[in-house]
């Protein structure tokens, strides 16, 4: 089907690449995905509480959300929030029915009032070609740990504006969860970051500019 295009819009860099690589042309260009940050405010304050750690997606294994359960199941001085709901809600009761700590939410109406009570968001994604929802955490000022998933890889700088760990590493996501409960500075600069980005690079009219651009350049 991409024989018969002049040009293609990918939401991350690797697939933009791997099209590059089979037609000779270089037809593909990069068009990252947006969000509406309009009247959205930063939620980041240094709590003295437990630790909050957010979650949010579809149950399935591409989600990789048994290796956040499991990182919580090995130690309870966090407290995890996970929200949605999907294929797997039934495997994830029965891994966290003996762990307190740890809380399935299933589907939120309101994202504005989970990701008020939460003082970090972590993606553990197998398979993440963008991760609008990264964007909306960050967004709120709220840090985020991301696994190196071609989308997470464009959004973040590694201890910039989040934090990014190896695919199914555990110890590699436990880890990064101690270093931003212990250095409230390092979640306070990265939340900084995390909504500069947003507002720089992916905001609505940064998505309009981009995509009027690249059909001009087409023509």
């Amino acid at each position: 089907m991409l024989k018969n295009v002049s040009r293609v819009f990918t939401v991350n860099n690797k697939t933009k690449e791997l099209i590059n690589n089979f037609y000779k042309d270089k037809k593909a260009y990069l068009l990252p995905n947006c969000i509406n940050i309009t009247n959205k405010k930063s939620y980041y304050k240094p709590k003295s509480r437990k630790l909050v750690v957010g979650a949010m997606g579809r149950f399935v294994k591409k989600k990789g959300f048994e290796l956040l359960i499991q990182a919580f199941r090995e130690n309870n001085n966090a407290e995890p929030l996970i929200a949605g709901n999907g294929p797997l809600m039934k495997s994830y009761q029965k891994l966290t029915k003996d762990y307190k700590n740890i809380k399935l939410l299933g589907w939120v109406k309101k994202k504005e009032v989970f990701f008020s009570k939460i003082d970090i968001f972590c993606s553990p994604s197998k398979i993440e070609p963008f991760g609008l929802v990264i964007l909306e955490a960050m967004a709120r000022g709220i840090p985020v740990i991301s696994t190196k998933c071609n989308g997470p890889v464009d959004i973040i700088n590694n201890n910039k504006n989040g934090i990014l760990v190896n695919i199914n590493n555990v110890k590699e996501i436990k880890s990064a969860i101690e270093l931003l409960k212990n250095r409230a500075d390092l979640r306070k600069k990265i939340s900084k970051n995390g909504l500069d980005t947003v507002k720089n690079k992916y905001t609505i009219e940064a998505y309009r500019n981009n995509f009027f651009s690249l059909l001009t350049d087409a023509l």
